[in-house]
Parts: structure tokens; sequence; C-alpha cells
């Protein structure tokens, strides 16, 4: 075995110990706030009203689904959403905030 060999399989064992250490904190996680499925950090009403979260919410419940949400921001007045789940609610996020 080369010594190239032997640092991808090294890199590759990080990563998946890495992965295994996110998966890990990700299945600790519990809902927030008043939500059933989402977990988001305190004072997030500054960045965004509730009623879009606890609509997100409802979806991420219907799809049997756990969403940590990192990060809120505008950019360019345009609500970015910075989050972990199964499912990808990218589409949701913006079709709610052009409804906003």
């Amino acid at each position: 075995m080369s010594v190239k060999n032997l640092n991808e399989q090294k890199l590759k064992r990080r990563l998946l110990s890495l992965m295994s250490e996110f998966n890990a904190l990700y299945q600790q996680k519990q809902p927030s706030h008043h939500f059933k499925s989402i977990c988001v950090f305190d004072n997030y009403q500054l960045y965004v009203s509730e009623f879009l979260i606890k609509k997100i919410d409802q979806q991420v419940t219907r799809n049997n689904d756990f969403m940590i949400i990192h990060d809120i921001k505008y950019k360019r007045d345009e609500l970015s959403i910075s989050y972990t789940s199964q499912h990808d609610y990218d589409e949701l996020i913006e079709t709610l905030d052009c409804k906003g």
C-alpha cells in the first residue's frame, strides 16, 4: 500500500469520525421554544417573524423530519436560513419569504 493510499484512508476515517460526532450531536437536539420539529437559537425573532418559523415547523413536522436552524439573515433583501435537516426546505423558505 502506498503512502498516498494510507493518507487517503486516514482522511476518510477522520471524515467518518467527524460525521459520526455530528450525527450524535444532531440526535441529542430537541425542539425549542413552542415548536414541534425545529431547534432554533434564542432571539430568532430579531431576524424573522415567528409566523414564518411556525409555517416551516408545520412542514418539517408533516415530513416527519427535524431541523436545526443555525443562522438567519437577509442577503440583498432575500431571506437566508442556514439549517440542517434530512429534507430540503429552500423552496418553502423562498415561498414564505415572498408572502411575508
